[in-house]
């Protein structure tokens, strides 16, 4: 039960992520996704899952919504600060 010794070296570091455990994780995941897939697919077709289309469209109207009143807040801004002085306006051109 005595500890093993490896190097400091890059090939230990990746030799150390890359085991034979992980190798097979890896190629057991990859291949149910490959030969499971449509099964998988089937599954996700049978499931009642909403519309993704009425979600998207829904977050774009609300996201002109935003856009609309902070351009709207932003244009209202016209002299509501306070007075302006003359120096703040000349040669705008």
């Amino acid at each position: 039960m005595d500890p093993i010794k490896k190097a400091c070296s890059s090939r230990a570091w990746i030799s150390s992520i890359i085991s034979s455990n992980n190798l097979f994780y890896v190629l057991a995941i990859g291949a149910l996704l490959y030969y499971g897939w449509p099964v998988i697919e089937a599954i996700y077709i049978v499931l009642p899952l909403p519309d993704p289309g009425r979600s998207l469209d829904k977050v774009k109207s609300l996201g002109r919504q935003a856009t609309g009143m902070v351009t709207g807040a932003l244009s209202s801004n016209n002299g509501s600060h306070g007075a302006r002085s003359p120096e703040y306006e000349q040669n705008l051109d």
